[in-house]
Parts: structure tokens; sequence; C-alpha cells
């Protein structure tokens, strides 16, 4: 598929996007722009991550866009809260299929 990279600085001399990154998005958020990947996607997927991509999971659990996480943190929610709808892969084979099959219909 085709990948775009929303990046915290505000020019591509700020820091260059990672070699898989075809599109680049400067936007000068710096980590708020979490909030413009998440609530751009209709699916989220995460992969390993520090505390960035934590925080990426959590707004979109809180935005209800689906999460599919491979090699995850792990996390348990507080006793009375509710799961989180956040499907784990550890296997990245399994992730791209599941990703795959999942944008049939996305992609034209």
């Amino acid at each position: 598929g085709l990948t775009i990279g929303i990046l915290p600085g505000a020019s591509l001399q700020e820091g260059s996007p990672n070699a898989w990154v075809r599109i680049a998005i400067p936007t000068g958020l710096g980590m708020a722009r979490n909030a413009i990947n998440v609530l751009a996607a209709d699916l989220c997927v995460a992969v390993g991550g520090a505390a960035g991509t934590l925080s990426e999971v959590a707004l979109a659990c809180k935005a209800g866009r689906k999460v599919w996480w491979w090699r995850p943190w792990r996390l348990d929610p507080p006793e009375g809260s509710s799961r989180l709808d956040v499907r784990v892969f550890d296997d990245e084979t399994a992730l791209l299929r599941a990703v795959e099959a999942a944008m049939t219909g996305f992609i034209r």
C-alpha cells in the first residue's frame, strides 16, 4: 500500500521519515501529530514502539479505531474497566495477511 508519514517537524530537514514512507507530510506539531495519525485512520497498525506508539494506541482506542499491534506492550486495564479493542500479533506474516484482508475494497 501507499505509506504516508505525518512528521513531527515543520520541514523534512528537521528529521527525515524512515525509508518506508513514500509521502512525507511535515506538520510542525511535535507529538500532537499523533492525533492526526489516529484520526485519519480507520485501522491503526502499531509495530513495537516506545511511549509515542503507546500514546497513539491509547488515542486510537479513545477514538474508537481498530488497533492491530505487532510486538506490543502488555497492559491490563484497571479492575472494572472495559478491555481495549486491540488485536495483538506476534507473527508479522499473520499481521500483514490481516491488514491485506482488511484493506480489500479500500485500495483501488
